[in-house]
């Protein structure tokens, strides 16, 4: 939770800079949660010797940091090589959180079954589909903050920033209501726990 609650803060006050310079507060703020999550994952792999789930989901969190790393110093420079490797490894670092959204938090897609064919806490199946497309819709909306004109967006950079923030906080509650259903399912079909996937 607190990556989210982090990025949204930082997010909102990443237009501040002194001496017309670029403050590196903003990005270090924000991968502190990131660390800390990362240092979590490394300490249950350390505990349980298990690469799956443990190692791939300290990627994960590997790959948000090295994102706002790149971030920072693409604005820093205003270097286009900069901004193409934001972009580049944005975009793979949204694609390992979607995966991990859908099969691994909210596992609603399994290899050997398929789509929600897993007990669900919602009756209606609607809710998860919506669920799955507007998830899979804000996990990529910053895109628009790539280049917001070449799309017609002509605001503020703060006000586009306080938008893709409040969406964020509705991506997030969504993801919570929809994880909350793996903590009634202590069998995952294979007689084994996964009261890993619980702890989001």
């Amino acid at each position: 939770m607190y990556t989210n609650i982090f990025r949204t803060l930082a997010d909102l006050c990443s237009d501040v800079q002194c001496n017309s310079s670029y403050s590196f507060a903003t990005p270090v703020i924000q991968m502190l949660p990131y660390f800390w999550r990362l240092l979590q994952c490394c300490r249950r792999y350390h505990d349980t010797k298990q690469v799956f789930p443990h190692a791939y989901n300290a990627g994960k969190y590997t790959c948000s940091i090295v994102v706002l790393w790149i971030s920072a110093s693409s604005r820093a420079s205003g270097s286009t090589g900069w901004q193409l490797a934001w972009v580049s490894f944005g975009l793979l670092s949204s694609c390992y959180s979607l995966y991990w959204d859908v099969v691994m938090d909210w596992s609603l897609y399994q290899f050997n079954e398929g789509w929600l064919q897993r007990d669900l806490l919602y009756p209606a199946k609607w809710y998860y589909i919506y669920a799955l497309t507007t998830n899979a819709i804000l996990r990529f909306l910053w895109l628009i903050s790539v280049n917001p004109a070449a799309i017609g967006i002509d605001v503020p950079r703060k006000v586009l920033m306080f938008v893709l923030a409040v969406c964020e906080v509705y991506r997030y509650d969504m993801y919570r209501m929809i994880s909350i259903q793996l903590i009634g399912l202590i069998d995952d079909g294979n007689g084994t726990s996964c009261e890993w996937r619980t702890n989001i």
